[in-house]
C-alpha cells in the first residue's frame, strides 16, 4: 500500500507540476498581476486550472483500482455514477469559469446532480426514515459545494485549507484501521493540491475556479458526509468548522439584509482583512494556516484523549472569526 501510494504521489505531483504549468502558459496573459491591482479575484490571473484536478483524480482512481483491492472494496454503491457527477461537476464548472452561468441554473444543475448521487449514500446507516434522510444528505451536500466555492476567494486559501482537511480524514481513517471511501479520495487529492499551492500561493499564477471549487466541494461534502453517517459526528464538523461557521454567518446575514447568498459582497470574515484593512492575502493565508494545525491538533487529541477536544474546534473557529474581525456595512435593497 505504502509502495503503491508513495509512486503515485510522486507521479501525480511531476504530472500536475507539467499540466499546471501547461495550462499557465497557454493562458497566461502579457500583463503580470501587481500589488496595485491586487485585490479579491483578479482578473488578470488565469482561472479555470481546476480542471486539471479532474483530469489527475481520475489518473489517480485507475491507478488504486488496478493496484489496490482494498480500494475497490471501499467503493460507494452504484461508484460510476459518483464519478459521473464529479466529472459532471468539473466540466459544467469549467463552463461557468469560461462563461459565467445563471446561479439559479446552476442550483438545479447542482440539485439534480447531487440527488443522482444520493446512490452513493448507504441511508440503511441513518436512523431516521428514508425520504427525511435523503432530503437532509441532499441539502447539506449542496450546502457543502457552495459553502466551498464561497471559500475560494483569496490566493491561496482553499487550496490549503483543502489539503488540511483531507489529511484529517486520513488521519481519523488510520486511527480507526478503516478505509472509507474519503480516505481513498483524500489520499488522491492530496498531492494534485499540494503541487497546485506552488501556482496558487499569494501573489497567484493560477486559480482553481468554480471548476476547482465545486469539484472539491462536492467531494468533501460526501467526505463529511460518510463520517457523519458512520457515526463520526464531531469529527465530521470539525474537519470543517471554519468555512461552515464562516459562511453561514455571512450568509444569514446577507440574506436577512435581502441579497441573494450568491450576492458578491466580499463580505466574508476571511476577506476582510484584505478588503477593508488592505492587508495581503498572506497575512489571511498565514492566519488559516495556523488555526488550521491547531484544529488538526484539536481533531488528533479527539481521538486519542476525549470527544469533548471538538468544543476546541469550535473556540479556534470562533477566535478566527475574532481576528478577522469583519465590519461590512450593507446599503439597503
Amino acid at each position: 500500500m505504502m509502495i503503491i501510494y508513495f509512486v503515485y504521489f510522486i507521479f501525480a505531483f511531476a504530472l500536475g507540476y507539467f499540466l499546471f504549468n501547461l495550462y499557465l502558459k497557454k493562458k497566461i496573459k502579457k500583463i503580470k498581476p501587481s500589488k496595485e491591482d491586487y485585490y479579491v479575484g483578479n482578473k488578470i490571473t488565469p482561472t479555470g486550472a481546476g480542471i486539471i484536478f479532474l483530469i489527475l483524480f481520475f489518473i489517480g482512481t485507475c491507478n488504486f483500482y488496478i493496484f489496490d483491492n482494498t480500494f475497490k472494496n471501499s467503493l460507494p454503491n452504484k461508484f460510476y455514477m459518483f464519478y459521473l457527477c464529479a466529472f459532471l461537476f468539473s466540466i459544467i464548472s469549467f463552463r461557468d469559469d469560461m462563461k459565467s452561468i445563471d446561479p439559479k441554473i446552476r442550483l438545479i444543475i447542482q440539485f439534480f446532480l447531487v440527488y443522482i448521487s444520493t446512490t452513493n449514500v448507504n441511508f440503511l446507516e441513518i436512523d431516521v426514515p428514508l425520504k427525511v434522510g435523503m432530503l437532509l444528505v441532499i441539502i447539506t451536500w449542496i450546502y457543502i459545494i457552495n459553502i466551498t466555492n464561497f471559500y475560494d476567494g483569496l490566493d491561496g486559501l482553499l487550496t490549503s485549507s483543502s489539503i488540511f482537511i483531507f489529511f484529517g480524514i486520513i488521519i481519523i481513517n488510520n486511527f480507526y484501521g478503516v478505509k472509507f471511501f474519503s480516505f481513498y479520495l483524500s489520499i488522491i487529492l492530496l498531492p494534485i493540491l499540494l503541487v497546485f499551492m506552488i501556482f496558487n500561493k499569494p501573489i497567484a499564477r493560477l486559480y482553481m475556479g468554480d471548476s476547482g471549487s465545486i469539484f472539491l466541494g462536492y467531494l468533501i461534502g460526501f467526505s463529511v458526509i460518510e463520517l457523519f453517517i458512520n457515526g463520526f459526528y464531531f469529527l465530521a464538523i470539525s474537519i470543517y468548522i471554519y468555512p461552515l461557521l464562516d459562511c453561514t454567518i455571512t450568509l444569514l446575514k446577507k440574506t436577512y439584509k435581502g441579497y441573494y447568498p450568491w450576492a458578491r459582497l466580499f463580505d466574508y470574515y476571511f476577506l476582510a482583512p484584505v478588503v477593508l484593512d488592505k492587508r495581503e492575502h498572506s497575512y489571511v493565508l498565514t492566519i488559516s494556516t495556523i488555526f488550521n494545525a491547531l484544529n488538526l491538533i484539536s481533531i488528533i487529541l479527539q481521538l486519542y484523549i476525549s470527544k469533548y477536544f471538538f468544543i476546541v474546534t469550535i473556540l479556534l473557529a470562533v477566535l478566527q472569526l475574532l481576528i478577522f474581525n469583519k465590519r461590512v456595512n450593507y446599503k439597503k435593497v
